[in-house]
């Protein structure tokens, strides 16, 4: 089911917004690492290291399967098993799948004197209908906030006698 969708998803550099029309029906939501890992096999350290790979968009009964593949059987747990059965199950109601792909990514950064400099992220949000016919598609821009609150983790303090 994924690999016509994966074959249909268009660089960033090369997408065109669509208009959303008003969508019934279940979805999955990948980003475009997870689908690439998914379908073309990317190993997922060259994707995440550094990368706007979307991880928290992914949806979480579907790429789970992932950590199943080349385990055989002998080494996958329980709870990978029953994954892979939720996902497998949910197959033939899904109608569209969603994949998140980044343009540009800045990501946020706080120096060792706790000074804050916010990320960004841009890229598309595009909705693919099963045989991979691109649905609808989003220019999206996400930002984090001007600052954040950071506390120091508990340093261990040695006590000492007067005089030492």
């Amino acid at each position: 089911m994924l690999a016509p969708i994966h074959a249909a998803v268009p660089e960033p550099a090369s997408a065109t917004v669509r208009p959303c029309p008003q969508l019934r029906g279940r979805a999955f939501n990948l980003s475009w690492g997870r689908l690439d890992q998914l379908v073309a096999g990317t190993p997922a350290e060259t994707r995440n290291e550094g990368s706007a790979d979307i991880l928290p968009f992914n949806d979480d009964e579907f790429s789970t399967p992932k950590h199943y593949r080349g385990k055989g059987l002998h080494k996958a747990d329980a709870q990978d098993l029953a994954r892979v059965a939720r996902a497998h199950e949910r197959m033939p109601s899904i109608e569209y799948v969603r994949v998140a792909r980044s343009e540009r990514y800045v990501p946020p950064q706080l120096s060792e004197d706790d000074a804050f400099e916010p990320g960004s992220l841009s890229g598309w949000l595009m909705v693919f209908d099963r045989e991979g016919e691109l649905v609808c598609a989003v220019r999206a821009q996400v930002e984090s906030s001007e600052s954040v609150n950071v506390n120091a983790p508990m340093r261990s303090r040695t006590r000492t006698e007067p005089g030492k």
